[in-house]
């Protein structure tokens, strides 16, 4: 195999990863956690902010949250492609 092929497939594997994690170990969110120790520390303690836009529900909310962290790696990988591109682009000007 090509050396761009591995490329690929690693980074196939970790754009797939979170959705692994999620689907394995989906957790509690840390809203549900501040929220529970706000109200253990105040009783009377009501959340003053309200969800803006779309309500998801609680089982899809882990997956929402994977799609985010892939398309942050997908981000990453595209900036970090590009500046080694860029880098390999300044290397060949400077040995002309």
């Amino acid at each position: 195999m090509k050396k761009r092929t591995y490329y690929m497939l690693i980074a196939m594997l970790l754009i797939s990863c979170p959705f692994w994690v999620q689907l394995f170990h989906p957790g509690a969110g840390t809203d549900d956690k501040a929220i529970d120790l706000l109200t253990s520390i105040n009783p009377s303690y009501h959340p003053w902010v309200k969800r803006i836009g779309l309500e998801i529900s609680e089982s899809a909310e882990p997956y929402m949250f994977a799609l985010q962290i892939t398309i942050g790696v997908i981000v990453f990988a595209i900036f970090f492609y590009l500046l080694k591109k860029n880098r390999s682009i300044n290397n060949q000007q400077v040995e002309k």
